[in-house]
């Protein structure tokens, strides 16, 4: 039973890591594609690691209004990781915003290879 759950532990946190470097290297392509001077990969990563935080931040601390707290943080978030992505990469709005809309289609993918490999995993202890 530990073990099992020192497996799922250890799962998770590889899931995090790999999650984390998909959305970074698709948020460097993104800022390449778009055009942006000095993008780097280490750039990519504090800013994906950065938005995700602020994001779900914003999200805990604001869902605590009735109604309209989880909208009112969705949509603070996405504004401030559109704001990371600018101040990280040192670029403007528009070539953020790029960015950013490339960074999402990158989460959807990690989800979905996640998603994948857990199954795969859940399956095999089965």
């Amino acid at each position: 039973m530990v073990s099992t759950l020192a497996g799922l532990g250890l799962g998770l946190i590889a899931f995090l890591v790999l999650a984390l470097l998909i959305s970074a290297f698709f948020l460097w392509i993104g800022a390449k594609l778009a055009g942006i001077q000095g993008a780097s990969f280490g750039k990519a990563i504090l800013a994906a690691l950065v938005s995700v935080v602020a994001l779900a931040l914003l999200q805990i601390v604001l869902s605590l209004i009735p109604r309209i707290g989880g909208t009112l943080g969705l949509l603070l978030g996405i504004l401030v990781s559109i704001y990371v992505i600018k101040a990280v990469f040192d670029t403007g709005w528009g070539k953020a915003i790029l960015a950013w809309i490339l960074y999402i289609v990158a989460i959807i993918v990690a989800g979905i290879i996640a998603t994948i490999f857990g199954a795969a995993a859940i399956w095999s202890i089965l």
